[in-house]
């Protein structure tokens, strides 16, 4: 007798162990079921209130919402093609100038002279394709300037010996006649 309460003891204590495990899962998921019932109810009050002005007013808010966000997807999409048409472009233009020059070296490296020269080729290789990169750059700052200074070709102010430019001269106050 003795054993089968105690076996009745345990069992009633493991279902107890699981109950407490269980009930922070149940009470989460009432929680969850009450605030969806509580967020359906204002939307069934907040909806009732409104007025069918009101309510057209606030579809078209909706409307320009995602109008926006729309433009702003087709932005963003316009920007990536352009993005990857441009890598796409230097990829193409980078393939002849690797053939080029993967060439030239195959044909150098056949002669004991490029062992002599390699070096010098190295640098003279990298140091070109670095000066038309700071050339590239210097045109662009150059436009840049021309731009915001609008200067051109034929400007006055140029040429400072130029006699189009009217000089005004105004006389000086003679100290001694002011009275100082």
């Amino acid at each position: 007798m003795q054993r089968y309460n105690q076996r009745l003891i345990e069992e009633l204590k493991n279902k107890q162990n699981q109950e407490r495990v269980r009930l922070p899962k149940i009470q989460r998921s009432d929680a969850k079921t009450r605030m969806a019932m509580f967020k359906k109810s204002l939307r069934i009050t907040v909806t009732a209130a409104l007025t069918p002005e009101q309510e057209r007013e606030r579809i078209k808010q909706n409307e320009k919402c995602h109008l926006l966000i729309e433009h702003e997807t087709q932005k963003l999409k316009e920007l990536d093609e352009e993005h990857s048409q441009e890598i796409k472009d230097w990829r193409e233009k980078l393939r002849p100038r690797k053939k080029v020059c993967l060439l030239f070296i195959s044909l150098l490296s056949k002669t004991s002279f490029f062992i002599q020269i390699q070096p010098i080729f190295l640098t003279l290789f990298f140091f070109a394709a670095s000066f038309q990169a700071l050339e590239e750059e210097f045109t662009r700052k150059l436009q840049e300037q021309e731009v915001f200074f609008k200067m051109s070709g034929e400007s006055e102010c140029l040429n400072p010996t130029t006699q189009s430019r009217v000089s005004k001269f105004y006389p000086i106050p003679n100290l001694q006649n002011s009275g100082l």
